[in-house]
């Protein structure tokens, strides 16, 4: 996994022009960074199964823009379950910085690398535990490519809406887990077998 700046800026540019999103210079810089984390702590610990450059940028950071551009900008906080190395949660942190987004990791050693991303994204956390002892709330939550089972109950006491994003099997699975109020369902341009999922949580919905 090695893409100097320039590939990397030319492969970013593809995914954003198919999404039709822009980021400036400052956003395409943390992006480069999470990357050259990823590159070196992948030598150490299993992060991602993926290991050729080009689907590193379309299937990471390209998916988890996808979900950014959903989800859009704001001030309330996300909640990315089971982050793994980052994703969706730290490209949505990297493209709304007034949105507070935490990382939800069990992993201890995937956890330590998030850490090393906190450093340097000043609205992302990181909260090293299960989901299910997760205490904070959130205006979205994100999941991308995890089972739901288990963690249903939590979703709904912690956040409003849910944004789900995996092969179209497993996406529909998870809306009709959620019962979710209105799903929006899109795929992303590069790949229609995988699909992002969002909606209103149900059980909030009636709460209000």
């Amino acid at each position: 996994m090695s893409l100097d700046r320039a590939e990397f800026d030319r492969l970013l540019a593809s995914v954003l022009a198919q999404l039709g999103f822009q980021l400036d210079s400052h956003q395409a810089d943390m992006l480069y960074k999470h990357y050259q984390l990823l590159g070196r702590w992948s030598r150490r610990i299993n992060l991602t199964s993926i290991s050729d450059p080009e689907k590193v940028v379309f299937r990471h950071f390209g998916e988890s823009l996808a979900v950014a551009k959903l989800i859009g900008p704001g001030v309330g906080r996300v909640v990315d379950i089971g982050a793994g190395a980052g994703f969706p949660g730290v490209p949505v942190a990297v493209c709304w910085p007034h949105r507070q987004v935490t990382l939800v990791e069990s992993a201890g050693k995937k956890a330590v690398f998030l850490k090393e991303i906190e450093r340097i994204q000043p609205n992302l956390t990181v909260y090293e535990g299960r989901f299910e002892q997760y205490q904070g709330q959130a205006e979205w939550a994100i999941m991308r490519a995890v089972g739901a089972s288990g963690v249903e109950t939590q979703v709904r006491k912690v956040a409003q809406w849910l944004a789900f994003i995996g092969s179209a099997a497993k996406a529909f699975e998870v809306a009709r887990q959620f019962g979710l109020a209105e799903i929006e369902e899109r795929s992303v341009p590069w790949d229609a077998r995988t699909v992002i999922v969002s909606g209103e949580i149900i059980a909030r919905a009636r709460s209000t």
